[in-house]
Formats: structure tokens, C-alpha cells, sequence
């Protein structure tokens, strides 16, 4: 399991994150949801090690690792899948795979064969410039890099940002997905109505504390939910 408690950072003198707990389960997927500046992405990278931690732990499989670097974590299994698609657009989506791969323990076959079936419109543009793609496949290539590095959780920030509503159910449906692999998700997500649908767990931040949490199926029916995330008056 991935834990975080008690988890404080901040940027300068400015804190973001004040006490987040929560744990990610292997095969599940866990949203945490919440507007512009609540903190989701700074979590995700405090856990990646990205941003310095203020206080707190970061637990996997009842070991601290809240020290490690952002490679250590990689090589512990935890990918991070970072906002904006960050992928090199002059090369081929199959050349940005295999970068992705490169140290991984398990060959580079495995990955691509377990990218290419999760996103088989990958495996057809395999040799297309990745700036090429559509907003859409470029989310799945970012997801798909993560696929290549043989992780066993994901830290997958914003995935339907910039994206159709038909796009993000669909992207809905990978998260999903992939926790049916045994894969542990923690996804930093604005768009609560897809994110609560396709999650297990749902944690709301607030100024960079939880707020709310529990089951996404109970979150649905919360009146502050729904009315501030939902739009349901």
C-alpha cells in the first residue's frame, strides 16, 4: 500500500498542503478532487518528490520513502504521470516510449506490448511525430510512458484537461482499467463528475486540506458536492 500522512509542503514561505492523509490501494483507484489551487498537484509531487516536503510521511509497503528523489521513486515502482503532457513532440510516440522505459527492470517488449494494448491507436501512430497527435492521444501517450517503466502505482495529475467530454469518459475508462491490473491509482482530477465515476475512493481538498473523503459512490450524493462540483443545486 501507498500511504501519506500527515503530508505538509510548501513553495517558499507560502504552505500548500497542510496534514493530507490518504491511502492508495493496490487495484484501486483513488481520486482526489478540488478547484484550481487546492493543492492536488502539489500533493502528487510532494509524494513523487518533486516539491520538498515541510512535514509528514510517505509510506510504501510499510516503508518510509518520504526522502527519496523522483527517480528512486521510479525505480520503486511509483510513476508520476505530470500535468501538460510532457512529452518530446519532434519525436516518435514509439521513440517517447522507450526513453519512458529506459532503466526499467522488466525488458522494454513487456512495457510496449502492455502500452500498445491499452492504446492500440498508439501502436498505429507508433512512428508519428509525438507533437503530431491530438490532445486526446497525447493523455495516452503520458499514460502509456508510465505503462513502460513496469510500476505498480500511478500518480496520474489533470488527465482530461484540455480534452472533450468524450475524450474524458474515455480516459475515465483507462484509469479504470488499469487498477483491474493490479495497479494502485492516485488521480489529481478538476473535473469531479468523471473522476468520482471512475474511482473507488475520493478525497476533496480544500486550501490544501481534506475537506471530505470516502467512498466516490457516497461523495456523489454529498449536497457540498454536488453543489459546488458538481452543479447540482
Amino acid at each position: 500500500m501507498l500511504q501519506v500522512k500527515n503530508l505538509a509542503a510548501s513553495y517558499g514561505a507560502a504552505p500548500v498542503l497542510r496534514g493530507v492523509s490518504l491511502d492508495v490501494e493496490p487495484g484501486s483507484v483513488t481520486a482526489v478532487i478540488g478547484v484550481n489551487g487546492s493543492g492536488k498537484s502539489t500533493l502528487l509531487r510532494a509524494i513523487s518528490g518533486l516539491v520538498p516536503k515541510v512535514a509528514g510521511e510517505v509510506i510504501l509497503d510499510g516503508v518510509s520513502v518520504a526522502r527519496k528523489k523522483p527517480h528512486e521513486m521510479a525505480r520503486l515502482g511509483v510513476a508520476h504521470c505530470l500535468e501538460g503532457r510532457r512529452v518530446f513532440p519532434f519525436m516518435t510516440v514509439l521513440e517517447n516510449l522507450e526513453i519512458a522505459g529506459y532503466g526499467s527492470k522488466a525488458p522494454i517488449e513487456e512495457g510496449l506490448h502492455k502500452a500498445f494494448e491499452l492504446f492500440p491507436i498508439l501502436k498505429q501512430r507508433k512512428k508519428i511525430a509525438a507533437g503530431k497527435l491530438s490532445g486526446g492521444e497525447l493523455q495516452m501517450l503520458c499514460v502509456a510512458q508510465t505503462l513502460v517503466k513496469d510500476c505498480r502505482y500511478i500518480l496520474i495529475d489533470e488527465l482530461t484537461a484540455g480534452v472533450s467530454p468524450l475524450v474524458s469518459q474515455s480516459m475515465g475508462q483507462v484509469v479504470k482499467e488499469l487498477s483491474r491490473s493490479g495497479i494502485g491509482i492516485l488521480w489529481a482530477e478538476q473535473n469531479a463528475e468523471v473522476a468520482l465515476e471512475w474511482s473507488d475512493f475520493c478525497f476533496l481538498l480544500q486550501l490544501g486540506e481534506v475537506v471530505l473523503h470516502g467512498k466516490s459512490e457516497d461523495l456523489m450524493a454529498d449536497d457540498l458536492v454536488k453543489r459546488e462540483y458538481l452543479g447540482i443545486s
